[in-house]
């Protein structure tokens, strides 16, 4: 995303590279070192086992040819004010990135990645919420930002740049909740709030269950680090 000066923010400050190696290439490269691949691993998959460094004997080159291009693409914002005097000037932003993967550059018949749950599914969610709160007779009593992102997919850079450059002042921005891909599949009796746990707001998720007969449940897979793969993790920095 770009800054108010015209320059791109660059989280890595320059080009860097990395790979993926296979067994058989990571393997090459502990080559004359202190101690195998096949020895680390297995010290690795014991329940007390994590390996020491070493320095390795090997060396690898990479070389990368990068071009870059100016893309314009919007986040887009709308603002439902809140009704009570004093909080109104409070601010819970609901998140929901409006691009998939783009087109796919061969084939034929219709090539384009609609991506109905990741994340129109999401976007729909959103708007019928914004719709609900507009219409309702009780009104929020703090502002609500609804927040279509962009470019989600290529690295929250949207929400970044939302994070970065907010319509209101940050500090009045009290609560961001990200709504990425709900897989409104079946009857279901409990949902996961991903990162809830880090925050008061998991209380309010769980009273909002209650009436509704769900339950909160923690997250199933923490080592999967959902938490810091959606838009509101730029929001949470």
């Amino acid at each position: 995303w770009v800054r108010k000066d015209g320059t791109p923010f660059d989280r890595l400050h320059g080009m860097k590279a990395s790979a993926l190696l296979g067994p058989k290439a990571a393997a090459a490269l502990f080559k004359g070192a202190p101690r195998s691949l096949e020895e680390v691993l297995n010290e690795a998959e014991r329940p007390e086992g994590r390996p020491a460094g070493f320095a390795l004997k090997a060396s690898v080159e990479l070389r990368v040819a990068t071009k870059t291009r100016r893309y314009s693409s919007p986040d887009v914002v709308g603002m439902i004010e809140g009704s009570d005097p004093a909080l109104k000037q409070e601010y819970v932003a609901l998140m929901g990135h409006a691009d998939h993967i783009g087109i796919e550059p061969t084939g034929t018949g219709d090539r384009i990645n609609n991506g109905a749950l990741d994340n129109g599914a999401g976007v729909a969610t959103l708007l019928e919420v914004a719709r609900a709160f507009t219409t309702s007779t009780a009104r929020p009593k703090r502002s609500v930002l609804i927040v279509a992102n962009t470019a989600e997919e290529k690295g929250l850079l949207g929400a970044e740049s939302f994070a970065n450059n907010p319509p209101v002042p940050i500090d009045r921005i009290v609560a961001a909740i990200d709504l990425d891909m709900p897989l409104l599949l079946y009857d279901f009796t409990d949902a996961v709030a991903y990162g809830a746990g880090h925050s008061t707001v998991e209380r309010a998720f769980q009273a909002a269950g209650a009436q509704m007969g769900v339950t909160l449940s923690p997250d199933p897979m923490p080592e999967q680090t959902i938490f810091v793969r959606f838009d509101h993790y730029a929001m949470a920095k």
